[in-house]
């Protein structure tokens, strides 16, 4: 697949994947939605930038049309986490390696639930802490 910008090319080339597949898959490749046209990152993937970050549309498409609910989505190199967490949603095991520590710290940070309120909570009490010192700051 192309790395470049262009996303006629990008779509032109994952088409090609897919017919690539079809004849070596048969109906298999049935599933694949024809439409792999990249959406715009929303929700937890618009809160990073990842230089190789891949379209989470398309890879469910290929996640769901060539694996089923329960099989292992192998992704080694994982970089910021689309596969594995596309995988997992999907309801598919997976099993995702990457040398950077970044790429640990991005996926980590998109997977684990994190409840509202314990954020306002710790709010509060960083506030508490730092409240008087930075009040401080601001007498004439």
């Amino acid at each position: 697949m192309s790395t470049r910008k262009n996303n006629n090319i990008l779509h032109t080339e994952l088409f090609n994947a897919h017919i690539i597949n079809k004849s070596t898959h048969g109906s298999q490749s049935e599933c694949l939605s024809t439409d792999l046209t990249p959406v715009t990152y929303k929700g937890l993937y618009s809160m990073h930038k990842y230089w190789g970050k891949k379209p989470h549309n398309i890879i469910r498409s290929f996640i769901e049309c060539y694996t089923k609910e329960g099989q292992i989505v192998m992704d080694p190199f994982w970089g910021s986490g689309v596969t594995a967490i596309e995988a997992l949603l999907a309801k598919r095991k997976t099993s995702a390696i990457d040398l950077n520590p970044v790429a640990t710290f991005i996926t980590r940070a998109t997977l684990i639930p994190v409840n509202p309120k314990d954020i306002e909570m710790e709010y509060y009490r960083i506030r508490d802490t730092v409240e008087s010192n930075i009040n401080e700051l601001y007498l004439t």
